[in-house]
């Protein structure tokens, strides 16, 4: 991937990673694919990854997903959204006035209607998770995962059977069946991301940090750091946590990608 963008997805448990570009186009890499599914050619304000497809949305609140629809993934609903979520095999849409829609495997309800309004969710592996208009974290699917902490949150990332989730102070807050995997983060940020065994999240002043289990050399090293306790260089505007590697887009506009490869553009 090269050239300037805006934000970039990895899927938590698959082989999907795109990138956004800054003028709209999208970009994908099918790791471990042997035929890479033909991305769309028209221009998104968001998109996100899933296990084998993905989903972008457009300026008008179109959804178009690609990729595998062996579960349904590719059936996005018409109408006008202000956000999707992909996850495993199902992904999730946010209207304008809040509900949510979703659409793909039903294997523990992760699709089962839900009472909003919503301001943000986050399809995972067999679960999703939402943040209401109150503030609350909410999540439905696996029940296995555990229950969300008391607060109020104001963003929630799904990883592979956990969950992290962004206090309105900036703290966060993990938990679900590898919380021993992913130590509590500490200190405060702007966004997070959890993935398949780790949480990233970019800091107030814009720099990397990582927590949780490092199944593949590099994994919690923002690049080019050897030394994962050793503060990150320089400055990010987006993050995503995969199943064993991670992304990141630089103020630059340059996407890095670190973990279970070489640490190296894209």
């Amino acid at each position: 991937m090269y050239g300037a963008y805006s934000s970039v997805q990895t899927a938590d448990y698959g082989s999907a990673t795109c990138a956004l570009g800054a003028d709209g186009h999208v970009e994908c890499r099918w790791w471990n694919d042997p035929v890479a599914p033909p991305t769309p050619t028209s221009t998104f304000v968001q998109i996100d990854t899933g296990s084998s497809f993905a989903c972008g949305l457009a300026s008008t609140g179109a959804i178009t997903c690609w990729g595998s629809d062996a579960y349904g993934e590719l059936g996005a609903p018409s109408g006008s959204f202000g956000a999707v979520s992909a996850g495993e095999q199902h992904a999730c849409a946010l209207a304008l006035d809040g509900s949510v829609t979703c659409w793909g495997t039903q294997t523990f309800g992760e699709n089962a209607p839900q009472v909003g309004p919503f301001a943000q969710i986050s399809a995972g592996y067999v679960q999703t998770c939402g943040i209401t208009t109150a503030g609350d974290a909410v999540c439905w699917g696996d029940p296995h995962w555990g229950s969300p902490p008391t607060g109020t949150f104001k963003q929630i990332s799904v990883g592979f059977l956990f969950v992290c989730a962004l206090r309105t102070d900036g703290t966060a807050a993990c938990w679900g069946d590898e919380q021993n995997w992913v130590t509590q983060p500490s200190g405060t940020f702007k966004r997070i991301s959890a993935g398949g065994a780790m949480m990233c999240g970019i800091r107030d002043d814009d720099t990397l940090a990582c927590f949780g289990a490092q199944r593949w050399m590099g994994e919690n090293q923002p690049p080019p750091n050897v030394d994962e306790n050793a503060p990150p260089p320089g400055t990010f505007a987006d993050v995503s946590a995969g199943n064993d590697f991670v992304c990141a887009v630089s103020m630059s506009g340059l996407v890095w990608c670190w973990g279970s490869n070489a640490v190296q553009p894209l």
